[in-house]
């Protein structure tokens, strides 16, 4: 027997199948589309082409012939002769500098990028230091507030002395144990 309400369950039903019909076929035909081409491509590259790394021949060659441990040592004491902390005008002129070596090399591009360094610099009229002070207040150890220049850095000027980089000022309370560094276990 016919059922006005059969009818209508089915036709909603077919209309809930229609909606997913076609996107789903658009998506197997971008798949099947996407898989043809990937076949042609793959099979039709001809089997004779041999591809190789040495484009340029003699490459190779001249950049074993170019690395020399004295052209290397060249570079780095370029790089140490002067202090370069980041964010610095010595920094920034170091930075000119590899930017018109690497240009002098051939590099296509070559460019400079501004940054604002997010870097604490030390107070030079009151360094940060690190002291142990004992229970009675007595100050047993002090780190130094400057280091000894190495061989040949003696005449230059604006080294930076060593510094806590990312610590803030103050007088941590804290006296009960102390704490192994690498482990942060109590020592």
């Amino acid at each position: 027997m016919w059922n006005a309400l059969q009818d209508r369950d089915f036709a909603e039903a077919l209309g809930r199948h229609q909606r997913w019909l076609r996107p789903g076929m658009l998506v197997l035909a971008f798949s099947g589309t996407f898989f043809i081409g990937f076949l042609f491509g793959w099979f039709i590259k001809s089997s004779n082409e041999v591809t190789s790394s040495a484009s340029y021949p003699g490459m190779k060659k001249a950049f074993l012939h170019e690395l020399k441990a004295e052209n290397i040592k060249n570079f780095l004491y370029n790089f140490t002769q002067t202090p370069h902390l980041a964010g610095t005008q010595n920094n920034f002129e170091l930075a000119k500098q590899i930017h018109d070596q690497w240009k002098e090399f051939g590099l296509d591009m070559v460019e400079l990028s501004h940054y604002d360094v997010l870097l604490s610099y030390p107070n030079k009229t009151h360094p940060n230091y690190i002291s142990i002070i004992s229970e009675d207040g007595n100050e047993i150890f002090k780190t130094s507030l400057s280091e000894l220049s190495p061989p040949g850095y003696e005449n230059i000027t604006d080294v930076v002395p060593p510094y806590n980089a990312f610590s803030a000022q103050g007088t941590p309370e804290e006296h009960s144990r102390l704490l192994q560094e690498h482990a942060a276990k109590p020592g």
